[in-house]
């Protein structure tokens, strides 16, 4: 048989199944897992569970609907079976085999119909993430805060220059005026060509510049939100670009993401949430493949002393002056080294930056040691590695718990 439909006729078959924008957008990450690992010599397309990381695995779960959905719109079948090892297999749905053509295809519908133009509210998103962090906060620690602390915050889109020179500040997010009460963000539906080139020389896939800024909202909210505490406990920064208070907004994002976005499912009954399911566990995926992708390229061991330094010290010993991804790797990287699951490692983080401590953060020690959560000093490299027999064991009694396992 000639493969799937062209890529436009898969465009409209999804248009009138009445395709879900978060399927679409889960399905691009597991797509991407497959074409990268699931290529063997015997087609169907295989994914074996071993050839994954524990992070991929929990991806897996939380994916597996939303996709197998998203996929049967179109024909094609995801099954998981158990013998001898779990393993996702993608073919037609009558049981016909699937070129690396036909996954390509797939791959680029699915980034047409995400970059349509407002597929995504942008302004929607930030202020449910803002809410989100809001309450987590409170919640965490509701004897440094309470809600009216960041129930004044209003959102405001960046209208920018519009210039070359000013792309890379037009697509920024940030904390403006007004006391920590006003958040303004970048709208990837609005940019300008200037804008989308700056966008995309930042991407792994170039074209996905709207659905990447999904990913952007879920990962940059949580730091500005301590911005706007640090306003509030009148936190002063002596460097001039402001690389202490930046190590704390990143030093607990991760956690405030991770945890926040549990108890919003938790708190919205699951399906009603608008973290949809494998929304965040596909964020949390993506940002490791771009440090990974990244690190590599930008962080030269000068650099790599000057970010342990940094992060070593608690923001006190500043790097030199960064280009633009440099310092946002330095950010992202420190946000996801001291990630957790954990509400006690949430207070815990927020006691440190917060509790008996106001005016100029250099006067300061680092805290004590037990405040400063750590997954591992390299801990991406240690995420990167794949599953243990003991790791896969556990996923399986999880997964079968949530799904069925085809035999």
């Amino acid at each position: 048989m000639d493969g799937l439909l062209h890529v436009d006729e898969l465009v409209s078959q999804w248009l009138a199944a009445g395709w879900d924008k978060w399927q679409a957008f889960v399905c691009l990450t597991f797509l991407d897992r497959l074409r990268a690992r699931g290529r063997t010599a015997d087609l169907p397309w295989r994914l074996a569970a071993s050839s994954l990381t524990p992070l991929e695995l929990s991806f897996i779960s939380a994916a597996y609907k939303p996709v197998k959905t998203c996929l049967s719109q179109v024909n094609v079948s995801l099954t998981i079976e158990s013998d001898p090892e779990p393993t996702m297999k993608l073919q037609y749905a009558n049981g016909d085999r699937l070129r690396l053509a036909d996954i390509d295809r797939l791959l680029e519908a699915l980034e047409n119909i995400t970059e349509t133009a407002h597929v995504f509210d942008f302004g929607e998103l930030v202020q449910n993430l803002i809410d989100m962090c809001r309450r987590a906060v409170v919640r965490a620690r509701p004897t440094l805060f309470n809600h009216s602390d960041l129930s004044a915050i209003q959102i405001k889109r960046v209208i920018g220059f519009g210039e070359d020179w000013s792309a890379p500040f037009d697509i920024a997010f940030q904390v403006g005026q007004h006391g920590g009460n006003q958040l303004d963000y970048p709208d990837a539906n609005e940019y300008t060509a200037a804008q989308r080139a700056e966008a995309a020389s930042r991407l792994q896939h170039a074209r996905r510049i709207r659905s990447n800024h999904v990913h952007r909202c879920f990962r940059a909210i949580p730091h500005e939100i301590i911005h706007c505490l640090q306003s509030r406990y009148h936190h002063v920064d002596s460097n001039r670009f402001n690389w202490g208070s930046e190590h704390d907004a990143s030093f607990v994002a991760g956690t405030l993401l991770r945890v926040g976005a549990s108890w919003a499912r938790q708190d919205d009954g699951g399906d009603g949430c608008f973290i949809a399911a494998g929304v965040l566990e596909a964020v949390l995926v993506e940002w490791l493949d771009e440090m990974v992708h990244l690190c590599p390229l930008e962080l030269d061991d000068e650099l790599e002393a000057s970010y342990l330094a940094w992060r070593d010290s608690f923001g006190h010993t500043a790097p030199r002056e960064l280009r633009g991804v440099q310092a946002t790797l330095f950010k992202d990287r420190i946000a996801w080294e001291h990630s957790s699951n954990d509400p006690e490692i949430l207070g815990s983080q927020l006691d440190a930056l917060f509790k008996d401590r106001t005016g100029d953060l250099y006067q300061y020690p680092p805290p004590p040691g037990d405040a400063l959560y750590r997954r591992a000093t390299r801990c991406f490299k240690v995420d990167t590695q794949p599953c243990s027999s003991d790791e896969i064991d556990q996923w399986i009694v999880g997964f079968r718990s949530i799904h069925s396992l085809e035999q």
